[in-house]
């Protein structure tokens, strides 16, 4: 691996991560209704999916412009892997050291959620019953569970930077090499 690949993988990795524990610090001390809020989620995707197409490019800057398939799939899936890994472990610790007390309450707002969509979807009274108690008896701040969505939201992942690094890929015509100047050719 080189070092650009590393270097942006890790930094930009590590951004991703702070930015999750200074967005679940706030989350926590504002309002744990936030914790099942729709648009958060879907903003911190896409600023997730921005730092990592932004370390690719940082990448192909660092390299003259270029950048392999491999490179960009390697420092998109870095940045994911360090970044959702510091969200997991985060999540660990507020719901299970830090304040153990919340579960149950985030927990109920995610039935509540869960309810309201699955009715607006028209779903059967039967089986909106059997998926909310199904929420309740799950522990979803275990560490088998957050693993289990760490591992998940990986291959998602996977799958967005694959689509990524085909799209951003620029091949060194010259194989990371210059070439030579017409004086060099022939010459002693």
């Amino acid at each position: 691996m080189n070092e650009a690949v590393k270097k942006n993988g890790i930094t930009f990795g590590l951004v991703i991560g702070g930015i999750s524990v200074v967005l679940l610090t706030l989350m926590y001390a504002i309002d744990l209704k936030l914790f099942v809020n729709m648009w958060i989620g879907i903003l911190t995707f896409f600023v997730n999916l921005a730092i990592g197409i932004y370390a690719i490019a940082k990448v192909k800057k660092a390299q003259g412009g270029y950048a392999s398939f491999k490179e960009a799939f390697t420092t998109y899936f870095i940045v994911m892997l360090i970044g959702a890994g510091i969200y997991s472990i985060y999540t660990f610790f507020i719901f299970n050291v830090i304040d153990p007390d919340i579960k149950p309450v985030v927990t109920e707002h995610v039935v509540e959620t869960t309810a309201k969509m699955m009715q607006g979807m028209g779903a059967k009274t039967a089986d909106i019953t059997k998926t909310l108690n199904e929420i309740r008896k799950a522990d979803s701040f275990s560490i088998v569970a957050l693993a289990k969505s760490y591992i998940w939201g990986l291959i998602m992942h996977i799958i967005i930077a694959l689509i990524v690094a085909a799209v951003m890929k620029k091949q060194d015509p010259f194989g990371g090499m210059k070439p030579e100047s017409p004086e060099n050719i022939g010459g002693e």
